[in-house]
């Protein structure tokens, strides 16, 4: 079929076995029609078919039909076929012409007027022809790219289709799905198609997505970084020649390939001003969009604004989702409108959408409105949405997600805004929990290395303390959370009596306070400094209680059953852990996670390696419910359980 280079076959041996069964390979007896959107790879199945088929002999013709000016051609593609027929067999062809001249008139400069010759004559002809090199030897006929066939083409095709063969031939038209619309010239005779007998119809979908990553791995020059190779086949979206383009402008340092975009903008300036106008407006939400937003967006009446979707989704540039919500059918589409949108029509679309969304704030999540916000110059507004972003996030079980909205919070986010140390305490308290502690700790000396208040630094050195337990890293934390004691105390002095007594402080100080003394009470302890460590527990214990805290007091008995080595302490540390077990029952305290843990770990301590697995099992199974499967003890649950039970029948947590 060609000499080009040819993408290795990927991910379509189930779609070549149904195309061999529609031909009837290998003896060849068949009908069927190929779709698929540009790009797809129709060509390429069809390149793995013909290559297969050669090699047993079968003698492969094909036709292509040409876009905009070829359209016009009668014939074209079967003008094509008819002389790789003569170019291989000129005797079949001369023999047929001589019982049946018109088939003169589809041989290159030699035909007359078609429309002196009855079309069926024509098509008569050139079935002739087809049977008789069959008799020679098995045929495959191909016609390809239907879409842009001519009138005459497309009946002929329809004779075929509808006649059928006697000997072993085979015949295969294949179109762009997306470029037929329900006023494609195509789109009645596909309907006379699907009701012929024998007729196989093949739809070509996406690439699914482990076959796209191997299809991005294997283009030459193609980055050898897993992120950026799963990046490229995410934005492909299943499209082979889509990841093909992205590969290459990837290589030359472009945003998109020049090839992919000049064939996606040709798609859009088919339509009308007012279709490309809501289109460049969907290809700023970067997403779905609710009909009403988009209204509101583009300020056009819900009749014409019907009319426009609808002329999209015709021409397969549009999706309606299952709820209602319009968005491109591939995302590369809106990324190439995008950018090619003026800076001041950017911004107006950014603003209209910002307004629309802050009037109507149930047609959109508080993410979008600081996207729009921060592109849009709004920058107080952008900072607050996405801190209210990372908030649900956080609340839903996503750290992950709100991490990101608490970082690019950050970066809206001016030197002395007062916000910035809290944000950042935020965003490494979701780290850890993601199980990304590492990047806490950076986010936390990072933000350290800026000026700041002596609570604000107070802050961030026991946040980070924190952030570092468990970890076995040349960070001094018992250094760290005295310098922050010593600033916040610094800052909000404050007699700190044995009966606790704190009614002369804001709870918020209070509260704080407390929080600082457990970070230090954690460092003292995971350092072995027990004796200095039951000084603070005391402290914390009492002014907990006093500040109604139930649970810090939980949380202070847990860490303090780590400290001591002997069998008394052990046997304390036992029936301390299973109090607050009993205490905790039912409830969503996290600290319930550390205790199951401390608990395996003292079990498997003694030998009871079954209970120990049954324990770490039910720690890991309560942090997966909690929302905190990948925070420290959570995590550390999950690893000890596989690991010292990984023969146990008792492991049976599922990972996600």
């Amino acid at each position: 079929m060609s000499t080009r280079y040819r993408t290795p076959f990927v991910g379509r041996a189930a779609e070549l076995e149904a195309l061999r069964r529609a031909v009837g390979a290998p003896d060849v007896s068949g009908l069927a029609v190929l779709a698929g959107d540009a790009g797809i790879g129709k060509t390429r199945l069809l390149d793995e078919l013909v290559s297969q088929l050669t090699d047993d002999g079968v003698l492969v013709l094909m036709g292509h039909c040409v876009g905009q000016a070829g359209s016009g051609l009668a014939y074209l593609p079967l003008l094509e076929l008819v002389a790789e027929a003569e170019r291989v067999c000129p005797d079949v062809v001369a023999e047929i012409v001589d019982r049946q001249p018109s088939l003169e008139l589809l041989r290159p400069g030699r035909g007359g007027r078609h429309d002196a010759v009855p079309p069926a004559v024509i098509a008569d002809s050139l079935h002739a022809l087809l049977e008789a090199l069959a008799q020679r030897r098995p045929v495959l006929a191909i016609v390809e790219d239907l879409h842009w066939a001519d009138q005459a083409t497309r009946d002929l095709v329809t004779v075929l289709l509808t006649r059928g063969f006697a000997g072993p031939l085979a015949l295969v038209v294949t179109y762009r799905s997306d470029d037929v619309h329900r006023r494609h010239d195509l789109h009645e005779t596909l309907t006379i198609w699907t009701r012929l007998p024998g007729v196989h119809r093949l739809e070509l979908g996406p690439l699914p997505t482990g076959s796209m990553r191997h299809l991005v791995s294997v283009q030459p020059g193609a980055p050898t970084d897993r992120d950026q190779v799963d990046g490229i086949a995410a934005r492909a979206d299943g499209n082979a020649f889509f990841a093909e383009e992205l590969v290459a402008a990837t290589v030359a340092g472009r945003p998109l390939g020049d090839d992919l975009a000049r064939v996606l903008r040709v798609r859009v300036e088919r339509l009308g001003q007012p279709a490309q106008k809501v289109l460049r407006a969907l290809a700023l939400a970067e997403r779905q969009v609710d009909h009403t937003l988009l209204e509101a967006v583009v300020d056009l009446p819900a009749e014409e604004l019907d009319e426009v979707l609808s002329g999209g989704i015709d021409h397969h540039l549009l999706e309606v989702r299952p709820d209602g919500r319009v968005g491109f059918r591939h995302a590369l589409l809106g990324e190439t409108l995008a950018e090619g949108l003026l800076p001041g029509e950017r911004k107006r679309l950014h603003q209209r959408y910002l307004v629309a969304l802050q009037a109507h704030p149930s047609l959109g999540s508080p993410a979008e409105v600081a996207r729009h916000a921060a592109r849009a110059g709004e920058v107080e507004v952008a900072v607050s949405a996405r801190l209210e972003a990372a908030a649900a996030a956080a609340g839903a079980g996503a750290p992950q997600d709100a991490v990101r909205h608490y970082e690019k919070a950050l970066a809206l986010m001016s030197a002395g805004d007062t916000r910035r140390v809290a944000t950042t305490v935020a965003a490494a308290e979701a780290s850890s929990l993601a199980g990304s502690s590492l990047h806490a700790l950076d986010l936390l000396g990072d933000a350290l290395e800026d000026e700041h208040d002596d609570e604000g630094r107070a802050l961030l050195l026991a946040a980070r303390s924190d952030a570092a337990g468990g970890f076995d890293l040349p960070i001094d934390r018992v250094a760290l959370t005295e310098e922050a004691l010593e600033l916040y105390w610094g800052a909000h002095p404050a007699p700190l009596t044995e009966t606790g007594d704190t009614a002369s402080e804001p709870a918020e100080v209070a509260l704080t306070r407390l929080s600082l003394l457990q970070s230090r009470l954690e460092a003292l302890v995971d350092d072995g400094l027990y004796r200095e460590a039951w000084e603070v527990a005391e402290r914390v214990e009492t002014l907990a209680a006093a500040a109604h805290e139930p649970r810090l007091v939980a949380r202070v008995r847990a860490s303090m059953s780590r400290a001591g080595g002997s069998d008394q302490d052990r046997a304390a540390a036992l029936r301390v852990l299973q109090e607050i077990r009993q205490e905790l029952r039912g409830t969503d305290d996290p600290t319930q996670v550390r205790v199951l843990y401390r608990l395996g770990h003292l079990a498997y301590q003694d030998g009871e390696i079954a209970d120990a697995v049954r324990l770490f099992a039910e720690g890991a199974q309560l942090a997966q419910r909690l929302g905190r499967p990948l925070a420290p003890y959570g995590m550390e649950s999950g690893f000890q359980g596989r690991s010292r039970g990984s023969t146990s029948a008792t492991w049976t947590v599922r990972w996600s």
